[in-house]
């Protein structure tokens, strides 16, 4: 037997009433992990964001440029504090992270975000302190380049980082549109790693806000882009440090992780590379191979460009929007008030607990689909959709594959949720980045079409 808590939720609903000292968004996440764009949680009370004192009201997400925002993490005047979003399973030599940024006041205010290892050492770090913006270096050291800034209190900025983690040539570039625009850095630093901590990789973030005697900060919608090639029909093995060549393009490129995906569900022995220190580039649909045994053929996802997956660019502004569950498009489950009706509203919670869920029972292929509120904002590009889910084991289950339905075809993430050690509810999260029929982004229209879900295998 397995349960699902809540699924397909990721912030409140807009209008949803917040208290201040409360926290808000998907509640009682066990740990983190951002992909290549993935949905950041924090460390502090296994929850995302806090309200800080003198401040309550109706949550409104970041949205537009104005508005104190909701999906935010937000700090005013108290102690250091801290938090963190990552986990240890991301490992970035070379990529990009974003996020909304809104200095409420000029007051005197600490803001840091430290990019660390595994091992929680700080590898680079972006520090807003009075009127400067600075890039400080490994270990958080000291500053290695620094310029005024004088933030608009009264909209949000988009903050961009561009980094190279090298021995020699390595660097950290920092674009915030509302100041320097998007194509011309605000600040930057070449930085040589090697001189110092050696060669790292980067496997999570820390936001820090000190000295917030009466300052008070806005940070919305983290999102992290790690160059990366997709690839099916592999053979062999191969493995973080492993370098890649192209068998047409002679193009190459050295591996940080490997993620492979589980064929069962249309998959052919295919997977995903995070990499670093291109030359060259790959074509679709060549063979790739590490020299030791291993090979596959690229197959990029979303169209992408120079030998990159959709989600290897900058990233723009970026919104993360939280959906709702609205109906029930398909049921096999059970619900905990005993019948199989309106099993979405069991799972439409905004803190969880074991007294509302839906299972399935036995050895079981059980799938529920449930349909989502619409998106009514502006969406240009739908860069990806993150299926959250919190499960638990308490039978024969082991495993889980999130699920989405469009017109009237189900097709399944490349990856499956391990659930055979998961004997309390643990928080679960698949990226789902294009429409497998088109190999294309999904369009607005097509996600407000869909309904996602999850089967139990």
């Amino acid at each position: 037997m397995a349960r699902i808590l809540q699924t397909g939720f990721e912030f409140p609903g807009s209008g949803t009433a917040i208290a201040s000292g409360t926290y808000v968004g998907l509640q009682s996440i066990s740990a983190g992990n951002v992909s290549s764009l993935g949905i950041p949680v924090s460390s502090s009370s296994n929850q995302l964001f806090k309200v800080p004192a003198g401040y309550s009201g109706s949550y409104t997400a970041h949205k537009s440029v104005t508005g104190l925002g909701g999906s935010s993490y937000l700090i005013a005047s108290g102690s250091s504090t801290t938090t963190t979003v990552g986990s240890s399973t991301v490992s970035i030599r070379e990529g990009y992270f974003g996020f909304g940024y809104r200095q409420v006041n000029s007051a005197s205010i600490g803001i840091k975000l430290e990019a660390k290892d595994s091992s929680s050492l700080t590898l680079f770090g972006l520090y807003i302190s009075g009127g400067n913006f600075q890039i400080v270096n490994a270990g958080f050291a000291a500053s290695v380049a620094s310029t005024a800034v004088s933030f608009d209190t009264s909209i949000w900025s988009w903050v961009t980082c561009d980094f190279k983690i090298h021995p020699t040539d390595g660097y950290v570039k920092v674009y915030v549109n509302s100041i320097s625009g998007n194509s011309v850095p605000l600040v930057q630093a070449s930085i040589a790693w090697g001189a110092t901590n050696g060669i790292k990789n980067v496997s999570n973030f820390a936001f820090t806000a000190q000295n917030a005697t009466s300052g008070v900060y806005l940070l919305d919608d983290f999102v992290v882009n790690s160059k990366s090639i997709s690839f099916i029909s592999s053979s062999g093995s191969i493995v973080s440090g492993n370098t890649i060549t192209g068998a047409t393009s002679g193009a190459t490129a050295a591996v940080t992780a490997v993620e492979n995906y589980d064929s069962t569900y249309g998959v052919a022995n295919g997977g995903r590379l995070t990499i670093h220190s291109k030359t060259g580039t790959f074509v679709d649909g060549e063979i790739i191979s590490n020299g030791s045994g291993w090979s596959a053929e690229i197959q990029l996802a979303g169209g992408g460009e120079a030998g990159l997956d959709l989600n290897s660019a900058k990233p723009g502004e970026t919104y993360l929007l939280g959906l709702s569950l609205s109906a029930d498009r398909t049921v096999e489950m059970t619900g905990s008030d005993g019948n199989q009706t309106d099993n979405y509203a069991l799972l439409n919670e905004q803190i969880a607990d074991d007294t509302t869920y839906v299972e399935a029972l036995g050895v079981s292929t059980a799938m529920d689909l449930y349909e989502l509120e619409d998106i009514t904002q502006n969406a240009t590009v739908i860069s990806a959709i993150s299926v959250n889910t919190r499960l638990k084991k308490s039978g024969e289950i082991n495993s889980a594959i999130p699920a989405i339905n469009l017109n009237g075809t189900t097709q399944y993430s490349p990856s499956v949720l391990d659930i055979s050690t998961n004997l309390s509810y643990r928080k679960k999260h698949s990226i789902i980045e294009i429409n497998q029929a088109t190999n294309d982004p999904f369009s607005k229209q097509e996600v407000n079409d869909s309904a996602i879900g999850i089967r139990f295998k």
